[in-house]
């Protein structure tokens, strides 16, 4: 019961993804999740750093897609300059914003990667999805509320799958 809230990978941030390894694989599509992720929640833009090497995938010729659960005006304010396909209030790890966007690109669950930093919603989505799931740590240690509630879990469930590993 655990197993599906497992990650296929599980890395430090979005910048120690084998992206030429996802190529090679025929990966076309990257779904990122935004906050804590890409970007802490109360980030409003992404770092030059992060805009980067989203463009650098794009230029690799992936797709991207942004998927939030936060707010629209929380997503547009991220995405203005990045101008990505993008879904706010997505409800992960319901799937139906998800799957739209992805039928909206053209990508099917076997050339597509989420990449999230929660084991509850952006796993759990893609794996219901059928997608490739890429956990990263969150990249701040602060949280909006109800998501510092779920960590702890999140840890366990971590914990278990990195002993699976081994």
């Amino acid at each position: 019961m655990m197993k599906r809230f497992f990650p296929d990978e599980y890395v430090d941030s979005i910048h120690h993804i084998d992206y030429e390894g996802l190529v090679n694989k025929g990966v076309k599509n990257l779904i990122f999740d935004i906050d804590n992720t890409i970007e802490p929640y109360d980030i409003e833009k992404p770092s030059e750093k992060n805009a980067a090497l989203l463009k650098r995938l794009k230029i690799m010729g992936f797709t991207i897609l942004l998927v939030s659960n936060n707010s629209k005006g929380r997503v547009e304010k991220f995405n203005e300059e990045l101008k990505l396909p993008a879904r706010f209030k997505a409800r992960k790890p319901l799937i139906s914003a998800v799957a739209k966007i992805m039928g909206e690109a053209g990508a099917r669950a076997d050339n597509t990667v989420f990449i999230g930093d929660q084991v509850f919603t952006d796993v759990w989505c893609a794996k219901r999805l059928g997608v490739y799931a890429i956990l990263v740590k969150p990249i701040a240690t602060r949280d909006e509320f109800s998501v510092r509630l779920k960590r702890g879990i999140e840890r366990k469930i971590i914990d278990k799958y990195l002993s699976t590993k081994m």
